[in-house]
């Protein structure tokens, strides 16, 4: 098993929740360079995230997103900011992954923040139905426990200057490495 890289932020939350725009202003402030798992996962697989659902499916997907982390935790590069995917932790095998990875923190939002931040866009493979409010409860009832599995600390990121979620993601960080 591969040690345990703790200084790396692993941003984990529901689509919309901001773990990409958090995730570039967290690593400017902490002069940390950032990666995006679905661009990695794009990466490895030569294709976008809505083309490898069209032609494998979620599973197809979530195989080589679990591939990524593997990857990412035996490389043990440490002082990252990682974003990923919303559902990086409907796979079992991913949450143990995501803390060895680093320090897991979930930007946990409401229902009406989803929609209303993404609700029109036509990108997200999971979303592509009639109706978009019912389905986002759905997954986000269904994600909640393995949210809060899988992270270290939780950050309300509803609402609030993007600044002031980063200050607080560092500050709680130094609090939880004591």
């Amino acid at each position: 098993m591969s040690r345990v890289v703790r200084n790396n932020y692993v941003l984990i939350g529901f689509m919309g929740s901001g773990k990409t725009t958090i995730g570039r202003e967290l690593s400017r402030t902490c002069a940390m360079p950032r990666f995006d798992l679905d661009e990695l996962i794009e990466e490895k697989a030569g294709k976008s995230i809505p083309e490898i659902f069209a032609e494998s499916g979620n599973e197809g997907f979530r195989a080589i997103e679990t591939q990524v982390l593997r990857s990412l935790v035996r490389s043990g590069a440490e002082g990252y900011v990682y974003s990923t995917g919303g559902g990086c932790v409907t796979m079992p095998e991913n949450l143990p992954l995501l803390k060895q990875l680093g320090l897991v923190v979930y930007l946990r939002i409401q229902p009406e923040t989803v929609l209303k931040r993404i609700g029109k866009d036509t990108s997200r493979p999971l979303l592509q139905t009639p109706d978009k409010e019912t389905r986002v409860r759905e997954m986000m009832a269904e994600r909640e426990p393995l949210y809060q599995a899988a992270a270290d600390i939780v950050i309300e990121a509803d609402h609030g200057r993007m600044d002031v979620i980063v200050d607080e993601i560092v500050e709680k960080g130094r609090q939880f490495h004591g």
